[in-house]
């Protein structure tokens, strides 16, 4: 008599992908609106989006970390471009101020 058993193997456990967190993709669109805004002053938008960033990581779930990390950096380049965009400014409003009293 022939037998058949067919061999039932354990899959190995899938590794659970990192969810997405609501807040990391808030926080990145709204770094990447400070950095689209710069002109019209996009400052809180880039410290919102650090300041979500942060809440997320600090969360403590496993949380993909991609939209996180755009927050930041995208953030951080609005506020760098905001206060360049400023001090630029400054230093016209300046200059010309002086060089108008000559």
């Amino acid at each position: 008599m022939n037998e058949q058993h067919t061999h039932v193997t354990e899959s190995e456990p899938k590794k659970s992908e990192p969810k997405e967190n609501p807040l990391a993709l808030v926080s990145m669109i709204l770094g990447i609106a400070s950095i689209v805004t710069v002109c019209c002053g996009g400052f809180p938008m880039g410290v919102a989006a650090i300041v979500l960033a942060v809440i997320c990581k600090k969360d403590g779930v496993d949380y993909d970390t991609r939209y996180t990390t755009a927050g930041v950096i995208t953030g951080i380049i609005g506020i760098i471009l905001q206060v360049i965009l400023v001090v630029i400014y400054l230093a016209f409003s300046v200059g010309h101020a002086v060089f108008s009293t000559m």
